[in-house]
Formats: structure tokens, sequence, C-alpha cells
């Protein structure tokens, strides 16, 4: 069992025979007074099973359900902190994409007006932010190939096919990779660099 889940059951336990000694006895009497006045207890032991539950899974969705259930609750600040850092690395997370994206459409703009040396400089850069970027990838392979650097466009073009094994031009770009590698091999036989 999971180090979570084994958390998660041994505090339904406790919570259990936590009610179970709370409650128990005043509803095998029926004593409405005796299980009103247990239920503040009830109510903190449900708080604490709660928190546990977010502390184990701790996303987003588990430390709003706890807030949204327990405002005050014994762990409301905890929950408070986590879900600010959450959303800390979501933000960040969004910036770096959308900076990704702009730096991917400014190199897409200069390979286009045959700046191949921007070009790279701003889709690497791209990449930087969001490696798995397929696109990018693709893009710098025909950079590469314009720059005659062989072997650097065949790698951005394996990891193209890589990130898109099912990409319309998967084929192409794999002709493209045969293509690049008979010429680097010739070249290399002749003494060129490639």
């Amino acid at each position: 069992m999971a180090a979570g889940a084994f958390i998660i059951v041994a505090g339904a336990l406790v919570w259990w025979f936590g009610v179970e000694q709370r409650v128990g006895p005043a509803v095998e009497t029926g004593n409405v007074d005796e299980i009103e006045a247990a239920a503040p207890a009830i109510a903190q032991l449900m708080d604490q099973a709660a928190c546990e539950k977010a502390k184990t899974t701790n996303d987003k969705d588990s430390w709003e359900s706890y807030l949204a259930n327990y405002p005050t609750g014994s762990c409301a600040d905890l929950a408070k902190s986590r879900l600010a850092k959450i959303e800390e690395k979501l933000a960040s997370a969004d910036l770096g994409r959308r900076e990704a994206e702009r730096l991917y459409r400014e190199g897409n703009e200069a390979l286009i007006a045959k700046k191949y040396k921007k070009a790279q400089k701003l889709l690497e850069k791209s990449l930087e932010h969001d490696p798995d970027n397929a696109q990018a990838h693709r893009s710098l392979g025909v950079v590469f190939t314009k720059l005659k650097k062989k072997t650097k466009a065949v790698e951005h073009y394996r990891t193209y096919l890589k990130l898109t094994p099912n990409a319309e031009d998967a084929s192409g770009v794999r002709k493209l990779i045969k293509d690049l590698e008979k010429t680097q091999a010739r070249s290399t036989q002749r003494g060129g660099y490639v």
C-alpha cells in the first residue's frame, strides 16, 4: 500500500474510532444532548481527516475543497499558503509558455526573412522555455539545414519526429533526414566537415 493511501486509511480509522468513542454510547442510549455535545469533536476530527487528505494529495483541488469546507479549520493557513505556491507555479509556467510562443513566432519570421542566425538564436531561446515544442525543433532543423549544419539539423528533425511521430509531414521529414545523412556521409568521405 502506498504511503499516501496508508495515511488516508489511518486517518479514516482514527476518525471513525474517535467518532465511535464520542457518539457511539450517545446513539445507543438515544441521548440527543450527548450527540449534540459530541458535534464539535466530530467536526474537529473531520477537519483533521480532510487536512490529512489534502496534505497527501497536495493539489489545487484538494486544498480548495478543504478551504471551502473548513474556511477556519486547523489547516486553513497551510491551505492558503499551499494554494498561493501552486498558483505561483501555474502563473510562472504560463508566462514561460507565452514567452516561448513569442520567441517561436519571431524565430519563424526571421527564418522566412532568411535571417538564419537570428532565427537560430530566437528558436533556441524558445526551446529553453518549452523544450517540447515540436514545431520549434522542426524550424531549427530547417535553419540548420540552411546554415549547412547537417548534424544539428538531423538532431532537431529527429526530436520533432519523436515529439510528433504521426505528424502529417513525418514521412517527408524522415526522407529529409535520410538525404541529409547521405550528403553528410559523402562529405565526410571526401574529407569535408559537417
